[in-house]
C-alpha cells in the first residue's frame, strides 16, 4: 500500500514536500503550496495536446479549473489510500 500511495503522491505533490514529511500519511497533499505546478502535474500527453488546441477558445479560468480538477482527483485518491492503509 505504501508504494501505491507514494506513486500517487508523486503525480501531484512536490518531492521535497514528500521527503519533509515523517510518513506518507503525513504529507500535506491537500495544501495547494505542496502541490506541483500545472506544468509539472502529471497528465497524459494527449491531455496536454488537447489543452494546447483549446488555448484560443478556452479562458484561463477554464484551463485553471481543469488543472484544479486533476489535483482534486489525485487528492481524493490519496485520501482514500491514506484512510484505507491506516485501518
Amino acid at each position: 500500500m505504501e508504494r501505491l500511495l507514494s506513486s500517487v503522491l508523486c503525480q501531484f505533490v512536490s518531492t521535497s514536500t514528500i521527503k519533509q514529511s515523517p510518513t506518507l500519511q503525513d504529507v500535506p497533499y491537500y495544501q495547494e503550496t505542496a502541490q506541483l505546478s500545472d506544468d509539472e502535474l502529471f497528465i497524459t500527453t494527449n491531455a496536454r495536446v488537447i489543452l494546447s488546441s483549446l488555448e484560443d477558445s478556452a479562458t484561463p479560468d477554464n484551463i485553471n479549473q481543469f488543472y484544479r480538477s486533476v489535483s482534486n482527483t489525485y487528492a481524493g485518491i490519496n485520501f482514500l489510500l491514506v484512510t484505507t492503509s491506516i485501518t
